[in-house]
């Protein structure tokens, strides 16, 4: 295998040139081109995916979603007052279990003195 004759393919390479509709290109402009290519490619179809998005959102129904959130406020406003409701209820309970036991004992003190 003789290298000083690949080596001296690949120093050619550079200056060899491609004829491609009544043009003469090197290696390197053809690689320039497909670069160029590639990219304006690329860069259109990352515009039309973000067109397709952006139509996605400014489609959407926002009154369904209005309607989702005046639904969920009713039932935070309702579980709310059941929740007010229950420290009324117990609190209630409190009062009477300390009246209750501040009445046994009332008794037992005033049944505890007379024997």
């Amino acid at each position: 295998m003789d290298t000083t004759k690949i080596a001296s393919d690949i120093d050619g390479l550079a200056d060899r040139q491609i004829k491609a509709g009544g043009m003469k290109l090197t290696a390197g402009s053809v690689m320039a081109i497909l670069a160029f290519v590639s990219t304006t490619v690329g860069g259109l179809y990352g515009g039309f995916v973000l067109y397709q998005k952006i139509e996605a959102v400014a489609g959407l129904d926002l009154e369904e979603y209005q309607l989702q959130m005046e639904v969920m406020d009713a039932k935070v406003t309702g579980i709310s007052e059941k929740v007010e409701e229950s420290v009324e209820y117990s609190r209630d309970i409190k009062n009477g279990l300390r009246s209750y036991i501040k009445h046994l004992e009332a008794d037992r003190q005033s049944g505890g003195h007379g024997a």
